[in-house]
């Protein structure tokens, strides 16, 4: 949900000039880089066929020529040899607050074709789009989104 979020707003939280260039190894969760990244940052991978994503930080050890680190995501890591770039993101933390209260709303939000249903003395309606549909999480949170949003012709990395 995290790198949705992110597209959708055209913001990334990088700058695009810092960022690590090689041939990289994945194997097991596992990267190493010469970087220093902290635990629980994040790093989105580029240039690869099967990971290019935005990864947290969740266990660094040092290694003869940089540092080894696990990662998580939502989507699990294949092993793969790939020329890419590995940019460090500086995600606020309101940005991610903002994430996870996006992700209770689409969890609480019954998936339903129904508007509204009346059973006796129940009842709900669901918010609606324009359209008359039931709103999107982009519809919902759309003044939230606003704050956090850059240009679509930003030249920033794109995952």
């Amino acid at each position: 949900m995290l790198l949705e979020v992110m597209r959708e707003v055209s913001n990334f939280f990088n700058d695009q000039d810092i960022k690590e260039t090689a041939e990289f190894t994945i194997e097991s969760g596992r990267i190493e880089l010469t970087g220093e990244y902290n635990i629980n940052s994040y790093i989105a991978i580029t240039g690869s066929v099967l990971n290019d994503f935005v990864y947290k930080i969740i266990e660094r050890e040092d290694s003869d020529s940089g540092y080894i680190y696990e990662l998580d995501s939502a989507q699990p890591l294949e092993d793969e040899k790939f020329t890419g770039a590995i940019y460090p993101l500086k995600i606020p933390r309101g940005f991610l607050i903002l994430v996870d209260e996006i992700k209770a709303n689409i969890e609480r939000t019954p998936q339903t074709a129904f508007v509204s249903e009346r059973f006796a003395d129940y009842s709900y309606s669901l918010a609606t789009g324009k359209d008359g549909l039931p709103a999107s999480w982009q519809q919902v949170f759309r003044g939230k989104l606003h704050f956090w949003r850059k240009p679509r012709n930003w030249s920033g990395v794109r995952i």
